[in-house]
């Protein structure tokens, strides 16, 4: 589960998933998710600014898996009292390399976003199908986010994006960073056999190497 607006499309399929299916989220909508009355499996959290603080924050469910990367605010692992694991990322700072040596670790591949590290946990785990929930990596009508989350914005001036092809056939706006992102979720969705991807957002960038969910 990302934290694209398309994400408010599909609550009450994720309300009946609950239990059946395994729940990876960002850590953008764990709050959403928990106030919408899902609980996410496991959560994945990756960023080092001190605003990802309040993902976590004030949080009193412990029932998912936390899932934080090498890179990842410092007080989310010290807060948070449930599970939780650290994803051995490829950091670029001195040291970080050795120290994965040290543990007899290999670094994971991903790289780019949240969303790219939570795509990578699954393969590891063996999923052979991987719905993708709010990875419009786009901005459909100009939103940045899903409804009720921290960072959504309205982008009212176009100029400076991006268009794509979007899964409907018409074109989308998004920016670099998000396009990164894509390139990520492309290239390992290529290199896994085996697995299918079903993408479920109705209004986001077209990904290859993905299904439509009917």
């Amino acid at each position: 589960i990302g934290a694209g607006p398309s994400l408010d499309h599909y609550l009450d399929t994720l309300r009946v998933w609950q239990g059946g299916k395994t729940i990876i989220a960002a850590g953008t909508v764990w709050k959403k998710l928990l106030k919408e009355g899902i609980h996410p499996d496991y959560v994945v959290i990756m960023d080092p600014y001190e605003i990802v603080f309040q993902q976590v924050e004030g949080i009193e469910d412990t029932s998912a898996t936390l899932l934080i990367t090498a890179q990842a605010n410092w007080q989310v692992g010290h807060y948070y009292q449930g599970r939780k694991y650290l994803i051995p990322s490829p950091v670029p700072a001195e040291g970080v390399e050795d120290y994965w040596e040290k543990l007899g670790v290999t670094p994971w591949f991903a790289g780019g976003s949240v969303t790219v590290n939570e795509l990578e946990f699954a393969v590891r785990m063996f999923a052979d199908k991987v719905y993708l929930l709010g990875v419009d990596l786009s901005l459909p009508g100009g939103l940045t986010h899903a409804s009720d989350t921290r960072y959504r914005q309205k982008v009212a001036d176009i100029s400076g994006l991006i268009p794509l092809e979007d899964v409907n056939g018409n074109t989308v706006y998004t920016n670099s960073i998000l396009i990164e992102s894509k390139d990520w979720f492309e290239l390992i969705m290529g290199e896994t056999e085996g697995i299918e991807y079903i993408n479920m957002s109705d209004v986001g960038v077209k990904l290859k190497g993905t299904i439509p969910y009917r």
